[in-house]
């Protein structure tokens, strides 16, 4: 198969009409019984799956389907990608909206002041928050922060309604967590997490850094270095800490392992030790010193976050 050349094939609906075809109940049904069956259904099948008597109109909201949600094949019928997609939304709650959880405090204290952290959840996402000092966030991955919150944020973390079901706040803090792991790995690896297309990678460094006690007063971060990652396609956009950013290189990785630590499993229960030093700017230089269990690993960066050199001590060493 070649690449694309953007041009729309049968297959490919306007927006308004995409939209306009899923605008009625009838057809969102048909669309989950395709789901929950798992295989194609007959005609006859599916119209009782979705409870329809009248066969012309079953077929005439089929029809809006065919082509581009709902596949027609020998056995009948069956989910297209752009199909399962929606069931997949509504399914998560996205679409729909979702529970509010109030401020709830967690079994984890704040980096900065060792104070017990709260967890709400509202529009979409956890946010983290300490009560007792300014937080930590300059990197926040939601695009719309409640401005309402008054007192430190430390994370801010979009989750699926779906996420919360049957957790405490811990377990939400723990999700959310995870699925921001997860979109990291594909943001780091140039794949945008939303719509999938390619996604562009800016190494912001502060030249004059000084956040020894709080946020820098040139840049407004704690971290010298982040890392900013747009995608021209659905504008989407992350803003990381350049740890975050290294975090799937393979030797980070494989230093984390080493420890039987799991970045995306265990990333709530752990942290490590690290510094940061800006070596050059012109060109680009950054060097991390990561620390775990007495043992520590130099990474060297260039301007891309292209490891460039790698020193690793042991116990013995570091000492």
């Amino acid at each position: 198969m070649g690449p694309s050349d953007g041009r729309r094939d049968a297959s490919t609906v306007s927006p308004a009409e995409a939209f306009g075809a899923l605008s009625n109940e009838t057809r969102i049904q048909i669309l989950r019984a395709l789901s929950d069956a798992g295989r194609p259904l007959s005609f006859s099948e599916l119209r009782d799956r979705v409870g329809v008597r009248h066969g012309g109109k079953f077929n005439y909201h089929l029809d809006k389907l065919v082509g581009h949600f709902v596949d027609k094949v020998d056995a009948g019928y069956t989910l297209c990608q752009p199909g399962d997609w929606v069931v997949q939304a509504i399914r998560s709650g996205t679409l729909t909206g979702g529970p509010t959880v109030d401020p709830a405090e967690v079994d984890l204290a704040c980096a900065r002041c060792e104070v017990p952290l709260e967890v709400r959840y509202r529009h979409g996402a956890v946010r983290v928050s300490c009560p007792a000092c300014r937080g930590t966030d300059e990197t926040a991955t939601v695009r719309r922060p409640e401005r309402e919150v008054d007192h430190g944020t430390v994370a801010v973390l979009p989750l699926p309604p779906a996420g919360v079901q049957g957790r405490t706040a811990m377990d939400i803090l723990r999700a959310a967590a995870t699925w921001a792991h997860l979109d990291a790995l594909a943001v780091a690896s140039g794949v945008c997490p939303t719509c999938s297309a390619a996604v562009e990678r800016f190494v912001r460094v502060c030249e004059a850094h000084d956040a020894v006690e709080g946020r820098c007063d040139r840049c407004g971060r704690h971290p010298a270095v982040c890392v900013e990652f747009r995608c021209a396609n659905c504008t989407d956009g992350r803003v990381f800490d350049a740890v975050t950013a290294l975090l799937y290189t393979p030797e980070l990785l494989a230093f984390v392992k080493d420890h039987g630590l799991d970045p995306t499993a265990d990333v709530v229960e752990w942290s490590w030790d690290y510094s940061a030093e800006v070596r050059s700017t012109d060109p680009v230089e950054l060097r991390f010193v990561f620390a775990l269990d007495g043992e520590e690993l130099t990474l060297t960066v260039d301007g891309d976050l292209s490891v460039v050199d790698v020193t690793r001590r042991d116990d013995s060493e570091v000492a």
